[in-house]
């Protein structure tokens, strides 16, 4: 049996994931596995199991969403699938299992490899501690991964996870010196922090177009400095300072601006956070550049919240030196943050979600996230002024009532925002990316489901959805699900429709 499969529904919801973003239609499992609702979650994608054991293929009687197939590891040959089939699928397969279940070589399954675009591919470590080891062994046999790193820190076992992407490649890409990447970032009130961000953008090769709305310190007065030095735009929004925060309008303006831009991509970033790829030491204008290459053309983010342990930062220093400790993104709208696409000449839509999702015809996701680093609160004085004092008194109303606005709501007066580091994870550059590499370039694990897009645009919608799912995996739908649809094609193939009109397709 495949223990780490078995074990680790995450990897199959990992599969699901990228297969869908990519635009597959079949994800394939070698071993045993705990499926945990993925096939029905996911009903615009085959799932077929391959297993173990003697015999011929057969159909599974454990589900009607899924097939099996078994697999006699003496034989040495894995079953005939259709090469169209294996063209358009994503492998999820262990190396290695533990005594008393099967064991497959890289040898074992390279026919499989070979065949499908990608690879997801795990190993429990059994008390090695040798990072690395299982990207090094599919490197020299010819299956370089493009991303490696560890399910979870702590497992036991602790299993390696390898992500052998033939499109993406090893994302080591550099972006030829014409790429050009703008960033249109929106300000108020970050003058300890402006001069930084500005300048970690411009360092990485980006330029930045600034919408500061009518900040009362120096926010704008430190921006104007960076003017030819990278700051390719400088302005004030709306033509008069107004009583209220009016993010809707503030949104329209980033539309307008980068509908005019003259770049190969666009971000829509905040002042108070850090765009990073998803591999380590390399650009974010290189990581874009990789996304492009591969025929994507936006890109989506997991969201890391760094907290201040003290209130020791000093305004103008690098503030993504000095904050260290983090915790992932708990809103419902940090499960999407698609703030970066490709500038083909289209006008994106972006008020529509609060600015969390860029939306335009033809749009194709980049199947791994890039990390937002987020830094709202540097210090309990900042914290006080900012949320009690600067923000509070100007949320707009009427997008309060479409549920905009809402994060901050907990916090009164005599709130702590400094933070204890042992309720913290600490990020150091490399080893937090490996170790928590599933979260990082999936959000899998973080989510909890897989929660569509829709039901990240209100309250109202979140709602719905919360409310279908919590019937469709109770008791009643599973009892449905395991004896009366499986038995049933035309209520199966109705299920199915339901499923994919209320749960969405590809995302």
């Amino acid at each position: 049996m495949n223990e780490a499969v078995a074990g680790y529904p995450e990897l199959l919801r990992l599969a699901a994931r990228v297969a869908r973003l990519h635009g597959y239609s079949t994800v394939i499992t070698l071993g045993a596995s705990r499926w945990a609702g993925t096939p029905i979650k996911d009903p615009d994608l085959d799932f077929v199991e391959i297993r173990s054991g003697p015999g011929g293929p057969k159909r599974s009687r454990i589900s009607g969403f899924h097939r099996q197939l078994t697999w006699d590891p003496t034989l040495g040959s894995l079953p005939t699938l259709d090469p169209d089939v294996l063209a358009r699928s994503v492998a999820c397969l262990e190396l290695d299992g533990p005594s008393g279940g099967w064991t497959a070589s890289i040898d074992a399954v390279r026919t499989l490899l070979e065949c499908v675009p990608v690879s997801i591919v795990t190993r429990p470590e059994w008390g090695s501690r040798d990072p690395g080891a299982l990207g090094r062994a599919l490197a020299a046999a010819g299956l370089p991964p493009t991303f490696e790193g560890r399910l979870s820190p702590g497992g036991t076992p602790d299993v390696e996870v390898a992500i052998v992407d033939r499109v993406v490649g090893e994302g080591r890409d550099r972006a030829p010196s014409d790429f050009r990447v703008v960033a249109v970032m929106t300000a108020y009130n970050e003058e300890d922090i402006i001069g930084p961000s500005i300048e970690a953008l411009v360092a990485g090769g980006i330029e930045v177009h600034l919408i500061d709305n009518w900040s009362s310190d120096r926010t704008y007065d430190i921006a104007q400095g960076y003017l030819g030095r990278g700051l390719v735009g400088l302005e004030r929004f709306p033509a008069a300072p107004t009583p209220t925060f009016d993010l809707t309008q503030i949104l329209h303006r980033v539309e307008d601006v980068t509908a005019g831009l003259r770049s190969d991509w666009c971000i829509h970033h905040d002042a108070d956070e850090r765009k990073v790829g998803p591999w380590p030491g390399r650009s974010l204008r290189d990581a874009l550049w990789v996304a492009q290459r591969s025929g994507f053309n936006a890109i989506d983010q997991t969201v890391l919240d760094f907290r201040p342990v003290d209130s020791g930062f000093m305004p103008g220093t690098d503030y993504e030196a000095h904050f260290r400790s983090f915790e992932f993104g708990a809103e419902l709208g940090d499960q999407l943050k698609i703030q970066a696409w490709r500038n083909a000449g289209q006008r994106v839509v972006l008020a529509e979600s609060g600015g969390h999702e860029a939306v335009f015809p033809g749009r194709r996701v980049f199947p791994y996230k890039f990390l937002l680093k987020h830094y709202p609160i540097r210090s309990q004085a900042h914290g006080e002024r900012k949320i009690l004092v600067e923000r509070r008194a100007r949320w707009n109303p009427a997008e309060r009532a479409r549920g905009w606005h809402v994060h901050y709501d907990d916090v009164t007066a005599g709130h702590v925002f400094v933070r204890d580091p042992s309720e913290l994870l600490e990020f150091v550059d490399g080893r937090t990316q490996r170790d928590y590499l599933v979260p990082f370039v999936s959000g899998v694990g973080l989510e909890g489901t897989q929660v569509p897009g829709w039901a990240l645009r209100g309250r109202t919608r979140a709602l719905v959805y919360r409310s279908i799912r919590a019937l469709d995996e109770g008791r009643v739908a599973g009892l449905l699900r395991r004896s009366i649809l499986p038995r049933a094609p035309i209520a199966r193939r109705l299920a199915r429709r339901v499923r994919r009109a209320i749960f969405g397709g590809r995302a």
